[in-house]
């Protein structure tokens, strides 16, 4: 019989290289090439379970999904190829912290809460080759789950906690009298935690407008408060995503400027029985707003994030709170998404130089901004966002071009009428595009805007130069397809019709 021509002939390790080139390349597709046969199965088996996901409503609902998460991955032998779990949405447990239990839910037994939490510990228990676990809710995080990442001698596993609640740390510790704050047990046990790695939290929008100053009891100290208390406590802290709360219909200042607020006095512990506060050795930092939306760039569970072009996330006193608390030469993501006031631009120019880690930067364009690249030390990722002019910032080029492998130029323009879009500022043509190739020889992922002109020789030429590229790998382009009629009265009027 003459031997098997098939691709399931092919040794088991060429069919998982198949799969994993599937899985990187269109991930839906590795479970319909898991049901053509059992080879096919066993190959894409680890990629299959490499992520699990509990999304928690209610302990019954819970409690199923659990069982047939063990059934699933114990009938196939994959308890060993998980390296992500992550447990989202909200549900109650027992926990002391005045405030945060219940979280406004409909009251649940707190033993079977309980019971069910250690359900999930049990199969916690099971992933000996976990690497993540990401937490997002705003309930604190199950104390049994933590027990078992400290009790199992085979986890070692990141704790990522997204979206959750300040007042775990905070409550009871900005105050004005000189009792001081006593920190409860359990948020002491998870902060010292060594598996704790990144936090994640919301702060409200500052609703004043530019220029007024508030008192203490309307100022919003959850950033300085967060960083001083996790540095005291959180050695292996690494990441920070702090994402301000957009209230709907609020108002919101035209002029960007600096709200004035009191001076932040810090957190009243009991410094006989608290660390020494030290510089944080954070890897990634993420400052934004918080929408209903979806990342576009989908973000690990933190929630949406949306470019408000008026909103200043960061402000001189956040600024203040990071220069103070966080060693900048360890930081190697920054992530700033929304416009940066001019005072706080002229300080990160003016500390760019300990930014030596730094190879990964999301900024707001502004005017500072060519001199702030200019000063940084050449980076491998670099997102802009902005109006930043009719040509290419030259600092992308120098210092940045032969080091860049990921590129975004990003404009989000207005809508004035249904019918009649701005000009976008900045729109790649393929002479743009040959200068990518020139000075940027290892770019390997690029998003731009292009025009599209119904085909013609200079939509060809722009596809045709994208094509050449010798390293390019990945293209998102957004098309440029709006029509300027202003100033057409006949077209206006045709439409009011």
């Amino acid at each position: 019989m003459a031997p098997s021509s098939t691709l399931e002939a092919l040794p088991p390790e060429s069919l998982e290289e198949i799969c994993a080139m599937i899985d990187a390349a269109h991930r839906p597709s590795i479970y319909t090439i898991a049901l053509v046969s059992k080879s096919y199965r066993r190959a894409a088996r680890q990629f299959l379970f490499r992520s699990l996901y509990l999304d928690v409503k209610n302990t019954h609902q819970l409690c199923d999904n659990v069982n047939q998460l063990y059934d699933g991955l114990h009938a196939s032998g994959s308890f060993g190829y998980v390296r992500d779990f992550w447990i989202t949405g909200e549900l109650s447990h027992s926990h002391p912290i005045d405030g945060i239990k219940g979280l406004g839910q409909a009251p649940q037994n707190d033993e079977k809460i309980n019971e069910t939490w250690d359900l999930v510990a049990r199969l916690l228990e099971r992933l000996t080759a976990l690497e993540n676990i990401t937490y997002k809710g705003r309930a604190p995080f199950p104390p049994s789950l933590l027990a078992a990442l400290h009790n199992s001698p085979s986890l070692e596993s990141r704790l990522h906690l997204l979206d959750f609640c300040p007042h775990v740390f905070l409550s009871g510790l900005v105050s004005d009298t000189s009792e001081p704050a006593r920190l409860d047990p359990y948020a002491l046990q998870l902060l010292k935690s060594a598996n704790l790695y990144e936090v994640g939290f919301c702060r409200h929008k500052i609703t004043c407008t530019a220029g007024e100053s508030m008192s203490r009891d309307e100022a919003d100290y959850v950033i300085e408060a967060v960083l001083e208390l996790a540095f005291r406590y959180s050695p292996s802290l690494k990441e920070i995503v702090c994402l301000w709360r957009a209230i709907p219909d609020a108002r919101i200042p035209r002029e960007l400027g600096i709200i004035h607020r009191s001076p932040w006095s810090g957190l009243l512990l009991d410094h006989a029985n608290t660390p020494a506060e030290r510089k944080g050795k954070l890897i990634s930092l993420t400052v934004g707003w918080r929408s209903g939306i979806v990342d576009p760039n989908g973000r690990r569970g933190v929630g949406g994030m949306v470019h408000n072009g008026g909103r200043g996330g960061v402000d001189l006193y956040v600024f203040e709170a990071w220069n103070q608390r966080i060693d900048l030469s360890t930081l190697r993501t920054l992530k700033l998404v929304d416009r940066v006031p001019s005072e706080v631009m002229s300080r990160l120019v003016t500390n760019a130089r300990r930014l030596v880690s730094l190879s990964s930067l999301q900024i707001h364009a502004s005017r500072e901004l060519d001199d702030f690249l200019h000063a940084l030390r050449p980076l491998a990722e670099l997102q802009i966002i902005g109006d930043f002019g009719r040509t290419i910032p030259p600092a992308i080029f120098d210092p940045h071009g032969p080091m860049l492998r990921r590129l975004s130029l990003l404009r989000l323009g207005k809508v004035f009428k249904p019918y009649i879009h701005e000009p976008a500022s900045f729109v790649c043509s393929s002479k743009d595009i040959k200068e990518f190739r020139a000075h940027c020889p290892v770019l390997e992922e690029l998003t731009i805007l292009v025009s599209r002109s119904q085909g013609n020789s200079d939509e060809q030429a722009i596809y045709h130069e994208l094509g050449s590229h010798p390293r390019l790998q990945k293209i998102h382009l957004t098309l440029e397809c709006s029509v300027d009629v202003r100033g057409d009265a006949t077209f206006e009027d045709a439409f009011e019709q």
